[in-house]
């Protein structure tokens, strides 16, 4: 799918590869210093830093492919505790086998991160939304839009709402009268804790078939143009709209084909939760 990226390029997104370049100075230093059996034991405990992150993941959006970088993140520290008591050599008939063991799970995981389906679709959303905008003739807005209204019922609604966020597209929150998928992927939002979702990207679909959508000024600034703000609205409504007609007819796939089809870095939304 050919398109003009509407977004600007997310400058934080080279963190990562920043973040690397740090963790590996020590890392390198303590091996050299200390012997390669040290190293193993950091490289351990480091992966094991994102477990939580990787864990809370997987229990906010049920996507169970998240299972595979999980279980490489919880093995890591063990084979570091393995090397750390008994060293390598004295246990290979252990570590040899456990060590392949690690190795698929992270490459598994690391190919559902290359393949997008551990990914969050916070920018394609956005990328999605602007593709019909043409005009740029007024600017931002700060207060929520109505965006029409759909036909579903409490229960359509819910398994949708499930979907979405197996899905990495949105973060849910069901109210008392309302579903809001926000379009955010802060740790508070993800531990659920209770938030001023105005101050975030959202759509709003209540039990009574209104749609309504705020884009925050934050997301909006993301643009390179000054696109209607009105339009980008509506049309943000118009794709979850449009999300949910074909979840209902059972092709929640080409939703999926839709955003992969933007072909966005896998890594695209990095740091986009700090």
């Amino acid at each position: 799918m050919l398109f003009f990226r509407k977004l600007k390029t997310n400058e934080r997104s080279f963190l990562l590869i920043l973040v690397l370049l740090l963790l590996s100075i020590p890392l390198i230093y303590i091996t050299i210093m200390n012997g390669p059996q040290a190293g193993w034991v950091a490289w351990g405990f480091v992966v094991f830093y994102f477990a939580p992150f990787t864990f809370l993941d997987l229990i906010r959006t049920k996507n169970y492919y998240h299972l595979f970088p999980l279980v490489f993140q919880l093995l890591a520290p063990l084979f570091a505790l393995i090397i750390l008591i008994g060293g390598f050599y004295e246990n290979r008939h252990i570590i040899i086998p456990f060590v392949f063991f690690m190795v698929a799970t992270g490459i598994t995981g690391m190919y559902f991160i290359l393949t997008r389906k551990i990914k969050w679709r916070y920018r394609e959303v956005l990328e999605l939304a602007a593709l019909p905008i043409k005009d740029t003739l007024n600017g931002f807005t700060n207060r929520p839009l109505a965006a029409g209204k759909a036909d579903y019922t409490e229960d359509e609604l819910e398994s949708f709402s499930k979907f979405i966020a197996k899905n990495m597209i949105a973060i849910q929150y069901t109210l008392n009268n309302k579903v809001i998928f926000l379009l955010a992927m802060k740790l508070k939002h993800k531990l659920g804790i209770p938030t001023d979702y105005s101050k975030y990207s959202y759509v709003s679909f209540d039990f009574d078939g209104n749609i309504s959508v705020n884009i925050s000024r934050n997301d909006y600034l993301k643009y390179k143009d000054q696109l209607t703000f009105d339009q980008l609205c509506e049309s943000l409504g118009q794709l979850f709209i449009e999300f949910l007609e074909l979840y209902k007819k059972g092709e929640g796939v080409r939703i999926i084909d839709r955003m992969d089809a933007l072909k966005l870095s896998p890594f695209e939304d990095f740091a986009e939760k700090w």
